[in-house]
């Protein structure tokens, strides 16, 4: 998975590109299953067992509220709330480096990191170009907002989603223990990146402002209440004794709906829906449903029980969040959650250790290029532009900023 990730990223077919991340993985699966180092059974029952780690209601979750938020942004939402900083800025770098910290953490929080990522990396690309400003500042200030506040709700991340349902905590539960650490890594990313591009930010901004036009007022408006309803609703999913995943998914199919609707009564195709879905990251339902697999093999041998015995002999928060920010960055931050989900289960680590790995996942998407399928995306996509980043360049800018916010984060856990 990780040479398919440094080398061989995707692959093109007739004009489409594929991604490779999750072949590796599904025949990893299929070769456990094939050779009876995990009964099918066991596999299959595991997928559609009831409680909170059901992995199924999970990617129900995550592509629900991704949904949502792709549709919001293809009716212009984001661009819109984007130029509306830009004209704030009022031509000052500076300004314009910490209203969009403000815009993307916020929209991360509503949202997802991968959303926020994917959504303005592109505008930022374009937007620096014709302002003849260096993209860099803006680019590593964007990739880290969201990859910290990804942390405050549940479904900013999926790491965040899978951890929490694997053991069983609700909306609130989870926010009361993440919003300290949430903004004490956020104050330390902020201070270390000012430090870092304190010079490149004193220059200032010519660029002709340019007015974002929104698209169809009716879906706009439906995409922004079903948004804020879902939202209410999984936060009051511990009090309804309801499970979250089913509140998004009703979200989602209601916006569904409407979007047909609409185009039948305008008798027009449903661009904007199909655009909407074709954007969603459905690889990830094989590459999480292929490490949920292996990691049941880790299981069965006892890997995971010794791992995690071995971790309990350090302090729960130190220890687990180290371990868990440092194993992102060699296996991924999705398989990570998967594996240590496990580790905390086994080996009856206490909730300190589930909230240390939780922020180690979000976290972790800093330091190299590999914590993240977002990173390796987001790589990708300056490369299309033409912009120089290296994988080298990315850690040393990742090591300065990510290890004080992981500090500060965890020290945060220690006092809540």
């Amino acid at each position: 998975m990780l040479l398919c990730l440094l080398f061989w990223p995707s692959f093109r077919i007739k004009g489409h590109r594929f991604s490779t991340f999750y072949l590796p993985p599904l025949l990893g699966l299929l070769l456990l299953l094939c050779f009876g180092l995990l009964k099918p059974e066991d596999y299959f029952g595991g997928l559609i067992q009831g409680g909170a780690m059901n992995p199924l209601e999970i990617l129900a979750l995550f592509f629900s509220m991704a949904f949502i938020s792709t549709v919001l942004d293809e009716v212009g939402f984001f661009a819109f709330l984007a130029d509306k900083m830009v004209q704030k800025a009022k031509g000052s770098q500076f300004a314009l480096f910490l209203s969009l910290y403000a815009l993307c953490s916020i929209l991360t929080t509503f949202t997802s990191n991968d959303i926020v990522i994917l959504t303005f990396t592109p505008f930022l690309l374009c937007f620096a170009k014709e302002a003849k400003i260096d993209p860099i500042p803006y680019l590593v200030c964007e990739f880290v907002a969201a990859n910290t506040w990804s942390m405050l709700f549940i479904f900013g991340n999926p790491t965040n989603v899978y951890l929490a349902s694997k053991f069983g905590l609700d909306f609130v539960s989870y926010l009361s223990k993440m919003a300290l650490p949430t903004v004490f890594a956020s104050l330390a990313s902020l201070s270390f990146m000012l430090l870092l591009f304190q010079k490149k930010l004193k220059g200032k901004i010519e660029v002709e402002q340019k007015k974002t036009r929104l698209g169809d007022p009716f879906l706009l408006i439906s995409s922004l209440v079903i948004l804020l309803g879902a939202t209410v609703l999984m936060a009051l999913s511990g009090f309804l004794d309801l499970p979250m995943w089913i509140f998004a998914s009703i979200g989602a199919g209601l916006l569904l709906i409407l979007a047909l609707f609409r185009s039948l009564s305008l008798k027009t195709k449903p661009i904007l829906l199909l655009s909407s879905l074709k954007r969603l990251p459905f690889t990830l339902a094989p590459f999480l449903l292929s490490m949920f697999g292996i990691v049941m093999a880790f299981s069965s041998v006892g890997l995971s029980l010794d791992f995690g015995s071995w971790l309990n002999q350090f302090s729960p928060v130190w220890g687990y969040g180290l371990a868990s920010f440092l194993s992102a960055n060699v296996m991924n931050n999705l398989p990570m959650s998967v594996l240590f989900g496990d580790v905390l289960s086994l080996s009856n680590a206490p909730s300190q250790a589930l909230f240390a790995c939780i922020a180690s996942s979000n976290l972790g998407a800093i330091l190299t290029p590999l914590g993240a399928l977002a990173g390796i995306l987001w790589m990708g996509i300056l490369k299309d532009h033409g912009v120089s980043f290296s994988f080298g360049k990315f850690c040393l800018y990742g090591v300065a900023i990510s290890l004080p916010s992981l500090l500060a984060s965890l020290a945060a856990l220690m006092i809540v």
